[in-house]
């Protein structure tokens, strides 16, 4: 750890030769806000005791979890055959987009430089043991756009796959048939999800 130089101080100024990259870096949050999001959608849509894919509620953190689901489902069930050349492509995107969105998310901007061409430098730290090990980046405005035009691609891509999955028809396909003990759990299963818990109104002062 000696010798090793971490800036921790607040930013409070960007130079106007890095602001289309900070831009650029917020719209790649904005953009995998969404993304993230309608992969959420998408597994919650066939998380279904009455699906052949059956109950398996989506991991609530870990993207690569989530990912993985994504691919056993969408990809590699054959009652999603409609969509696996689509969703195939869409694992590869989505492990690189993962891997570009941590660094980004957990780097610490340490300075800008004006170039040519203009680069946000920093560093990402992490510790083994005591021992903490840092790597660096040097990233352009171009190379932050290409992250953000590979979000762009697989938010088209999950439209096209809800396109032609989130319907009634497709729904229809993926109905099994159930027995009638079957039927009968899932009717009580039901009904007591949709009885109402006892409320709690919370203090309206504070001590």
């Amino acid at each position: 750890m000696a010798g090793t130089t971490i800036n921790l101080i607040p930013i409070e100024e960007i130079p106007p030769y890095a602001e289309p990259i900070v831009r650029a870096i917020g719209l790649a949050h904005l953009s995998w806000g969404r993304l993230e999001q309608h992969l959420d959608i998408l597994l919650s849509a066939v998380n279904n005791d009455r699906y052949v894919t059956g109950a398996a509620p989506p991991p609530k953190i870990s993207f690569r979890l989530k990912s993985k689901r994504f691919k056993q489902l969408y990809a590699k069930h054959p009652s999603f055959k409609i969509v696996h050349d689509i969703a195939g492509p869409v694992c590869d995107g989505l492990k690189k987009a993962n891997i570009s969105r941590v660094r980004l998310t957990h780097s610490n901007v340490q300075s800008f430089s004006p170039g040519p061409p203009a680069t946000i430098n920093v560093r990402i730290t992490n510790f083994s043991g005591p021992d903490l090990r840092t790597k660096d980046g040097a990233w352009t405005l171009q190379e932050i756009e290409n992250f953000n035009s590979l979000l762009t691609l697989l938010s088209t891509d999950f439209s096209r796959i809800s396109e032609l999955t989130m319907n009634e028809a497709f729904r229809k396909s993926l109905k099994k048939e159930l027995s009638q003990i079957q039927r009968a759990k899932l009717w009580v299963s039901d009904r007591l999800r949709r009885l109402p818990r006892l409320r709690i109104d919370k203090p309206s002062s504070r001590f």
